[in-house]
């Protein structure tokens, strides 16, 4: 059976409810955010937090950037991207287009389905994002927003296929499994 792309990234990185004590708020070719932090590869798998305060998980071997706004997640096969952006925004459409003139300022693709998602763990709305592209691209692209309060989380995936519509997060080991 074939996994939808947002459930996948959804199953990569779970997001939790901002911190009490957490205030809201084009590729170069180190795959940093602009004014951010160097990538980082991290050995084991690491608790981090969004600049919004969103904890998720970094899997093991892959790299992690931190810009304003913007944490880039790169894995072992660096033609993927996963991007998380913060947001104050006045709806999900608009944290996405924030989300992405953070991360891919050129980036136009037309959406194909917004599908909403229902509220859960503390996140109040949440909607995803699904993104067309040519078969000749061999990508797959799609956008996850939640929001908690004013604040909204967005996670953008950005990558590439292995083997025709096949996305690499299915040949992801333990990010998939392991992150329910």
């Amino acid at each position: 059976m074939r996994m939808h792309p947002f459930v996948a990234a959804v199953a990569l990185l779970t997001f939790y409810l901002p911190s009490a004590t957490a205030k809201p708020g084009s590729k170069s070719t180190d795959q940093s955010p602009a004014g951010g932090s160097a990538p980082e590869q991290v050995a084991a798998d690491t608790q981090r937090l969004t600049p919004g305060g969103a904890k998720f998980t970094v899997p093991a071997g892959w790299s992690i950037a931190m810009g304003t706004n913007l944490v880039l997640l790169t894995p072992p096969e660096t033609d993927t991207h996963i991007a998380i952006f913060d947001a104050q925004a006045a709806d999900a459409k608009d944290a996405v287009a924030a989300a992405w003139a953070a991360y891919k300022p050129d980036a136009k693709r037309p959406i194909k389905l917004i599908t909403p998602q229902p509220a859960r763990e503390g996140w109040d709305e949440r909607q995803g994002f699904d993104y067309e592209t040519s078969p000749n691209e061999r990508a797959v692209v799609f956008a996850f927003t939640q929001r908690s309060g004013n604040s909204w989380t967005v996670l953008i995936l950005d990558g590439s296929c292995r083997y025709g519509w096949q996305p690499r997060i299915r040949h992801w080991p333990a990010p998939v499994g392991g992150y329910l």
